[in-house]
């Protein structure tokens, strides 16, 4: 009896790690179809008082705007998920 839970979780963790390989499996799919052309565009509006601030942040840690996003929009492919 003090083997079922065991055998449970081990399940558990098994499926856990196959859907973490899925996810990784995806996000290196989708990232092998990025290059670094860049050919597109990205306009949007935003609170001036957020840009400002998130300009200053990027100053403080010598990068930019335009970098950050592109970090941001990389990780969030890699990972499979908006973070």
């Amino acid at each position: 009896m003090t083997d079922e839970p065991d055998s449970i979780n081990k399940f558990a963790d098994r499926g856990e790690l196959i859907r973490q390989q899925q996810t990784a499996y995806r996000g290196n799919v989708a990232l092998a179809k990025v290059t670094s052309d860049l050919d597109s565009t990205l306009n949007f509006r935003v609170n001036s008082g957020l840009k400002l601030e998130f300009d200053k942040l990027c100053k403080e840690n010598h990068s930019t705007i335009a970098r950050e996003l592109k970090r941001y929009m990389t990780a969030a492919i890699s990972q499979s998920k908006l973070i």
